[in-house]
């Protein structure tokens, strides 16, 4: 029995340090007093940056708002990147707060009543004849990115709207969500070049999966409660774990077992 319990302590201890908090640069929300401010850490493009949700004129916020160079982002494609890492990473329903269905919750947009309410963040990338703005539009049902052209600069009296100010934060030369000063593995592939023959049965390989990070494994055991990807894994992929481990072949031939997994996140620090 006491085996048992020890090994139920070490499962629990292994799942905690499979969160994405957990040794990596996991997003980090600003909330004050209930309200969404901002966030550090939003993964766009390869780069993280810090992100503050902020009312008022463009011009304060934006160097003048009287130059394309004064945006973060200069081009609408970047700009709806941008948005999208919003609804993916930032507007969520978490302990902290419900900042998806709660559209309200977010900084700028707190008085939000009547006709198609709802919030807009705001993202300036462009001046031309009219101010160019990629919105990650938050409904609490169905969220959105859309541009729009606009003559507006001021949305010190728009209840349903604030800017995004962002900030470069950390550096992912790799571009797998681990900040270069806490990656234990540089240069990651994704995918990787494990299995070298064929994914074996519930082993698992970095092949970025949905969310471009994820370890993908072949016929789930039933049950099955893990799940991986670089944040938990220090950045590093099966094969670059298979070398620092100094693990069998096997791994490289087929995918990464489990347990082999899980013993190297037991060493992230």
């Amino acid at each position: 029995m006491g085996r048992w319990k020890e090994m139920a302590k070490k499962l629990t201890a292994i799942l905690i340090l499979m969160t994405p908090m957990a040794g990596n640069a996991a997003v980090t929300l600003d909330v004050q007093g209930g309200a969404l401010m901002g966030a550090s850490n939003v993964y766009v493009n390869g780069m993280l940056y810090d992100v503050e949700f902020i009312d008022g004129a463009c011009a304060a916020h934006f160097d003048g708002c009287d130059a394309t160079s004064d945006f973060d982002f200069q081009n609408r494609a970047d700009a709806d990147s941008a948005s999208q890492a919003l609804l993916d990473q930032v507007l969520l329903d978490v302990p902290e707060g419900m900042f998806d269905t709660l559209y309200n919750l977010t900084n700028g947009c707190e008085v939000n009543i009547g006709a198609l309410p709802r919030c807009e963040i705001w993202i300036p990338y462009d001046l031309g004849g009219l101010l160019g703005v990629s919105r990650a539009i938050n409904t609490g049902v169905n969220d959105s990115v859309q541009g729009l052209g606009t003559s507006t600069r001021d949305l010190s009296g728009d209840q349903r709207a604030t800017w995004a100010v962002w900030s470069q934060g950390g550096n992912d030369a790799d571009g797998d969500q681990v900040d270069d000063s806490i990656d234990l593995c540089p240069n990651t592939d994704i995918p990787e070049g494990a299995p070298s023959r064929w994914l074996g049965k519930n082993r698992w390989s970095l092949d970025g999966g949905d969310d471009g990070i994820s370890f993908t494994q072949r016929e789930p055991q039933a049950g099955s409660v893990f799940q991986f990807a670089t944040v938990n894994t220090g950045g590093c992929s099966c094969e670059q774990i298979v070398a620092a481990m100094g693990a069998g072949q096997g791994h490289l031939r087929a995918g990464c077992s489990t347990s082999l997994l899980l013993d190297w996140i037991q060493q992230v620090p």
